[in-house]
Order: structure tokens, then sequence, then C-alpha cells
């Protein structure tokens, strides 16, 4: 997520795959970039998330946000992300939402009024 892009990453990793090789990723998703502010119930960063996914995807570029550490910080499409990745010969063998519901430090929001 703090990369630039994510297709030269690809490029320079699959140049260190041998044969049978595997890369294995933990990367930011739209999905992701999506629900956390949903999730924290901070429905004003919520919508300007979709707002700026709307935008992303219409301008052909990654989405674009600030994390939760005050960082700016870039988004993968996954499907862009494998599309980057079969282009350098690596293929999707399985894919896990591991932190899409679920963050290190969990957050019990009181009820909304």
């Amino acid at each position: 997520m703090y990369l630039p892009a994510s297709p030269p990453v690809m490029t320079e990793l699959a140049a260190h795959v041998a044969p049978g090789g595997i890369v294995a990723l933990a990367i930011r998703t739209t999905t992701s970039a999506l629900w956390r502010p949903a999730a924290r119930q901070d429905w004003q960063a919520a919508l300007a998330a979709f707002g700026e996914y709307d935008s992303a995807r219409t301008e052909g570029r990654d989405m674009r946000y600030m994390n939760e550490i005050g960082t700016p910080a870039r988004a993968d499409d996954l499907e862009t992300l494998t599309a980057a990745a079969a282009a350098q010969g690596l293929g999707l063998e399985n894919w896990y939402g591991v932190r899409i519901a679920v963050d290190l430090e969990e957050r019990d929001p009181a009820p909304p009024l």
C-alpha cells in the first residue's frame, strides 16, 4: 500500500521466483479500503472512500486514501493485481481476505443513536 504501483513490484518479484515457486503477498485491497471506514462507523470517511473508488476506476488508476496512521496509501484491485502477476507468468493459487473484517485491535463502537 505504500509503493507507488504494483505492476513494477510484480515484475521484480517474478524475476526472483524459481520455476514452480510461490510468491505470498499481503496487500491492501479496495474491498478492505472501502470496508474499514464503514466498520468504524465513520460514515463521512466511508462516503469519501466510495467516491475515491469510483474516481480511481473512472480514471484507470489505483485507489488512494489516508490510512489509519495518517500516511498516504494505495489499495490494489484484486483483478488488476492478478493480471499484473499473470503478465509476469505468475498465477493466483489462493486468495484469503484475512483482514477484511478483522483488525489487530478490535473496536467495539457504541451502537448508533
